[in-house]
């Protein structure tokens, strides 16, 4: 046991240091600015969106579950995870609020993170079962296998990370003025810790999207040319022909015209469906592109990063770590207004209660 070294790590106890290259005032400035917007917009973004799921019934419908799990997890974000985060920034890592505080706010902020990255796996999952397995999926997909992906995820995401708290907790000894995690006394952990909350996911999540999107795109295009077949007159038409009894062929009975007419009806509202499922599966897409997009976005470089960082592939770097930590929180921000904006049926809700 020992007196923890701050200055061993680059972490949040070192990244706002005189030494910092982000330590100046321009830069904390908009710092501050930038994590306050970002808190502000993540709890709005994410209590509208949760409200909406609730007035709107939408927990019956088992995605959005997993959506209202994530948003739950904004708010965490937003209320408590990012001010404490501006509270080290701000008093150049100096901790006002104890050990007892320290250890909880390390343990929900990694465990809130590394669930977030886990339920992109898990919403990956859940599509593509849907999407590839449609009826198996409706007979199947009931409230108890729910709640058990939503525990075999945070079951997960404890065990990335809480090895690695623990191990820290029982051979360092802190400061009451100093909240950080070792890093360089713990990069067996830290490397597995990495690999399993941010790697494994990003590469499964990022497969799992590509393989939805295809098959996605490839139902699309055949709905498409199956509408196109029946709006361009495709079906065999009627001939006219003198039958052995001298009835003409084609010049149907007035007794037929009610059979016709129920044919086009059918015909019309096939077309529709087709429409609409061609309507709702681009939706789909969308949201799973721009998800995809903002997962690529904000998480993969911490990830990457501190993944060459743990492995000894690159030094170690204030400025890098700083901008990696601001991409990472910008996340959950970006989701939920990704969620709202992307989804036809809650987008509408802004508008009525903005004109209302």
């Amino acid at each position: 046991m020992y007196e923890k070294d701050a200055s061993k790590d680059v972490g949040y106890a070192t990244t706002n240091t005189t030494e910092d290259a982000f330590g100046t005032a321009p830069f904390r400035r908009f710092r501050l600015f930038y994590f306050i917007l970002l808190t502000f917009i993540s709890v709005c973004a994410s209590i509208y969106l949760l409200y909406t799921l609730i007035a709107k019934k939408f927990f019956k419908i088992h995605f959005y579950v997993f959506v209202g799990h994530l948003a739950v997890l904004y708010i965490i974000f937003g209320v408590y995870i990012i001010p404490l985060y501006i509270i080290m920034f701000e008093t150049n890592g100096v901790w006002p609020l104890g050990q007892a505080a320290c250890v909880a706010w390390q343990v929900i902020s990694n465990l809130c993170t590394y669930e977030m990255e886990v339920m992109v796996v898990v919403i990956g999952m859940d599509r593509l079962w849907a999407i590839f397995w449609p009826i198996h999926y409706k007979q199947r997909r009931n409230h108890k296998n729910l709640a058990v992906s939503l525990l075999i995820s945070w079951m997960y995401s404890g065990f990335t990370v809480l090895p690695t708290l623990i191990h820290d907790r029982l051979t360092n000894s802190y400061s009451l003025t100093v909240c950080d995690v070792s890093i360089k006394d713990n990069y067996p952990y830290w490397r597995a810790t990495i690999s399993m909350g941010f790697l494994v996911p990003a590469v499964s999540a990022i497969t799992l999207y590509f393989i939805i999107a295809c098959k996605i795109v490839r139902d699309i295009l055949a709905k498409r040319r199956a509408v196109s077949d029946v709006e361009g007159g495709l079906r065999p038409p009627i001939t006219a022909a003198v039958s052995e009894e001298g009835n003409v062929r084609g010049k149907r009975p007035s007794g037929h015209a009610s059979a016709d007419g129920a044919r086009d009806a059918r015909e019309t509202e096939g077309k529709r469906q087709d429409k609409v499922k061609i309507l709702r599966e681009k939706r789909v897409l969308l949201v799973l592109l721009v998800v995809s997009c903002n997962y690529l976005i904000c998480l993969l470089p911490y990830a990457v990063y501190c993944g060459l960082w743990f492995y000894n592939l690159v030094t170690p770097n204030t400025m890098a770590f700083t901008v990696c930590h601001m991409l990472m929180y910008t996340h959950p921000a970006l989701d939920a207004l990704a969620f709202i904006m992307t989804n036809a049926e809650i987008r509408p809700q802004i508008f009525h209660a903005t004109s209302g």
